[in-house]
């Protein structure tokens, strides 16, 4: 597990608001708390779109580059959210390329209190001891992250 702070806060908040290094990840969930408290579970609703639509639908939960304009709207201002937490994770074709053991794989983006942290984590198909696929994992994410500039103390 990699758990941090971001020492390039900014950066990181553009980079993820308005940038594409994050967009071919899938967002599971979000919460923000601005003047009210959102609440986003990022599962596609399905029923949502026409049979035609539904047919190019091969993922569980909507990309964060869908997600990140309404987002970036709902935290665009003069006041910082009081609260954000974003948890992001790749695939289910990705996670399988990552570790064949993994199940889900999650960087978990939280902002409070002026602090803005990070911290990946993995659930695995079958119990392990090995911790393999955490490796796996913090493997790849600190080499997406060192690719990004993203600082992480």
């Amino acid at each position: 597990m990699i758990a941090g702070t971001v020492e390039n806060k900014k950066e990181f908040m553009a980079m993820l608001l308005k940038g594409n290094a994050f967009d071919r990840l899938l967002v599971r969930s979000v919460s923000i708390k601005t003047n009210i408290f959102y609440e986003m579970d990022c599962v596609i609703n399905k029923d949502w779109y026409t049979t035609e639509e539904q047919e190019s639908l091969t993922e569980k939960y909507i990309a964060w580059s869908e997600l990140r304009p309404t987002i970036f709207n709902i935290i665009k201002g003069n006041k910082l959210p009081g609260y954000m937490k974003i948890i992001l994770s790749p695939s289910d074709e990705a996670t399988a390329k990552i570790h064949t053991n993994a199940s889900a794989l999650f960087i978990n983006i939280i902002f409070e209190n002026g602090k803005l942290s990070i911290i990946t984590g993995s659930s695995e198909k079958m119990f392990s001891l090995d911790k393999a696929v955490e490796h796996s994992w913090d493997e790849y994410a600190a080499r997406f992250f060192k690719h990004n500039g993203i600082i992480i103390e």
